[in-house]
């Protein structure tokens, strides 16, 4: 059945789509391009309050996101079983939009959380700031995907593009804004999502156009809220941050109401008695049913019903939300330890983001500190302001622990990549490993010939299509002498499964196995896929992370440099 709460204007995408014909509605290809993206897997590497891997149960930006998007279509759910005066089966908010938007609301925000994010604002002011929501805005229209020589958009709907603008107010709207914003460049996705409307004439002030939100909007921002408030008290709970003792001296120094004493004596029972995650999931079933839609009149009815509605909750719900986060802003995200941690990383940040303005934005210097494909399309970029923002989209694309690994590349003369070339080069044809049916494979014998290694795992997405692009480059190379070999990872038990993917790709050249990664650690392999190109004489010319597609023209580029260099 038809959903008539949505019409053509809200399905229409920035640029005309080619897919004429999918079984999918648009929501869901929005929302399947999001899950489907190296931007989303990024965000497990990525601080929510606890650096990602300090602890096993701590959230990451990733769960987070995947518990928004739950909390969210609960909403959706809730409303449309509870509000039948105004929702019906053929009028209702869109599930699948409401789960794409609450998937997509924090891909733009940097490593290390929101120390990260003001670092980065402090640093980018004179080039247009930095704001992760306005950073998710420029992704998802401008660099989602890379391809040749360029980046590119995932060319959103405007529905999708409406409800992740939770601030439509740009940099220039504010004097030397903190956050709240989106950047100047970007103001013609605001001129789409509100079509031939003259928005400026209703919303005149920055803050009429941060408050104005489609209905998709609101609930990500709630589910956002239930989230955060609930689920990051419950890490620093079970963390250790927050204790009886420090909620019993926090409340003495507080002026608190009688019902926030009573939120604040509920939750020390809760630990009290041990229970204190079953109560707290419970609260988040608490928030959704706190939810109800009103009906409004805006300059955007006759276009769309997205804007007909405000969703409603109880000031209750919204002061017990309120004195969830202060006691996390408090008690932990003001303690010395997570300030300490902040520290760090705003310190490798900015020294990061300092060498790399030097060298690329203010002149640009001779030496390659980026990958080529980074590296390439800045140099080609002429204007200074979009050089720095190329940089900071770097930068703000890192996890945590890729931006420490490359902050110690950059600064840290002992850091292992540093010295690998000469410690370690001239080990790896002295290595060996039982290929696919057990005989061993000595690396010798590839002494005096130019050597392609990729170390890749079945679980690894990138590794999987690189390897496919890897069988093509070693049938154009194989006359000329280049040969190829694959490391898989892998546990012994998924043998059958790691021979069955090679032989329904057709891959050729030899794999072999490092079930305990003991080849990968000894080559000082950070993450997959991770390659390496060795000439003749056994020298690491070329070290590769990580895979997208178009890297195989680079990689191609490094074979021909290095043939070239024997011709």
């Amino acid at each position: 059945m038809e959903n008539k709460f949505y019409t053509s204007f809200d399905l229409e995408r920035v640029k005309q789509s080619r897919r004429t014909d999918d079984y999918r509605s648009p929501f869901q290809i929005d929302r399947d391009r999001i899950i489907h993206s190296s931007e989303f897997r990024r965000l497990q590497g990525k601080t929510q309050v606890f650096l990602p891997g300090e602890y096993d149960f701590y959230r990451t930006r990733l769960t987070h996101s995947i518990e928004v998007a739950q909390i969210g279509r609960s909403i959706c759910n809730y409303l449309c079983a509870t509000q039948t005066d105004i929702l019906t089966e053929s009028y209702y908010i869109d599930s699948d939009l409401v789960e794409a938007i609450c998937l997509a609301h924090d891909l733009g925000h940097p490593p290390f959380g929101h120390a990260g994010e003001r670092t980065l604002n402090k640093l980018m002011k004179k080039y247009g700031g930095f704001e992760g929501n306005g950073q998710t805005l420029r992704l998802v229209t401008e660099i989602f995907y890379r391809r040749d020589d360029q980046h590119r958009g995932l060319n959103p709907s405007r529905a999708f593009l409406d409800g992740i603008l939770k601030y439509k107010a740009t940099f220039s709207d504010f004097k030397n804004p903190d956050n709240h914003f989106i950047y100047d460049k970007d103001r013609k996705y605001l001129d789409f999502v509100f079509g031939k409307t003259k928005y400026r004439t209703w919303l005149k002030t920055a803050n009429q156009l941060n408050d104005f939100k489609s209905i998709e909007c609101q609930i990500m921002d709630w589910a956002d809220d239930t989230a955060y408030a609930i689920n990051d008290l419950v890490d620093s709970i079970s963390g250790g941050f927050i204790t009886i003792s420090k909620l019993s001296q926090w409340q003495n120094e507080q002026e608190l109401t009688e019902l926030h004493i009573s939120i604040l004596e509920e939750i020390i029972d809760w630990i009290k008695k041990g229970n204190y995650k079953a109560r707290f999931g419970a609260q988040i079933g608490f928030f959704i049913r706190s939810c109800k839609l009103k009906k409004r009149k805006t300059f955007m009815d006759k276009y769309t019903n997205r804007y007909k509605y405000n969703l409603e909750i109880p000031l209750e719900i919204l002061e017990r939300a309120k004195l969830y986060k202060k006691i996390s802003i408090d008690l932990v995200f003001h303690s010395s330890a997570l300030h300490q941690i902040e520290f760090k990383g705003n310190s490798m940040i900015e020294g990061i983001f300092n060498l790399f303005e030097k060298n690329y934005v203010t002149a640009l210097g001779g030496t390659k500190l980026l990958p080529d494909f980074n590296d390439k399309i800045i140099r080609k970029e002429k204007n200074k302001k979009m050089r720095a923002r190329m940089i900071c989209d770097y930068i703000a694309g890192s996890t945590d622990s890729y931006a420490t690994r490359m902050y110690r590349r950059l600064f840290d003369i002992e850091y292992s990549s540093l010295t690998f070339s000469f410690a370690q080069e001239s080990q790896v044809k002295n290595l060996s490993a039982e290929d696919l049916n057990g005989n061993l494979v000595k690396l010798s014998m590839y002494n005096n010939k130019i050597l392609y290694i990729s170390f890749w795992a079945l679980w690894c997405q990138p590794c999987r299509a690189e390897l496919k692009v890897l069988q093509n480059i070693f049938e154009e190379f194989e006359k000329k002498d280049v040969y190829f070999v694959g490391i898989n990872i892998d546990t012994p038990r998924s043998l059958a499964k790691v021979k069955a993917f090679c032989s329904s790709q057709k891959i050729t050249f030899p794999i072999l196995l490092d079930p305990n990664s003991q080849l990968l650690n000894a080559l000082n392999g950070q993450a997959l896929p991770y390659s390496l190109l060795v000439d003749k004489d056994g020298k690491i010319v070329k070290i590769r992370t990580g895979y997208q597609t178009g890297d195989e023209k680079f990689i191609k580029d490094d074979i021909n440099t290095l043939l070239n260099k024997y011709n």
